[in-house]
């Protein structure tokens, strides 16, 4: 199973724990380069809580927009994500393996 993993680039320790996840459990992660809300939205609100709230967004609706329309289903993380060791086993039924 493939998994679209929401990402900052320069997190590479998120996205060196979000690997020994996937490997874990034989999830291919495919990395998406997250909006920099504190960079992006920084002259729109001076609060940066808001500002990660914006870059989390945007970075969510640019993702949906790339991948629409391109399969059926599309499994969708942050690399904060922490998957539970039995995730694999969980009911999937509704979701084909190889998207």
């Amino acid at each position: 199973m493939k998994a679209h993993v929401i990402s900052l680039p320069h997190r590479q320790d998120r996205r060196d724990a979000m690997d020994a996840q996937c490997h874990r459990l034989g999830i291919e992660p495919i990395y998406f380069e997250a909006t920099n809300g504190k960079v992006a939205f920084a002259s729109s609100d001076p609060r940066p809580l808001m500002q990660g709230h914006f870059g989390c967004l945007d970075s969510h609706k640019r993702l949906l927009e790339s991948i629409k329309g391109t399969a059926p289903y599309h499994f969708i993380l942050e690399d904060d994500a922490v998957l539970h060791e039995e995730f694999m086993n969980v009911n999937l039924t509704w979701m084909p393996l190889e998207v």
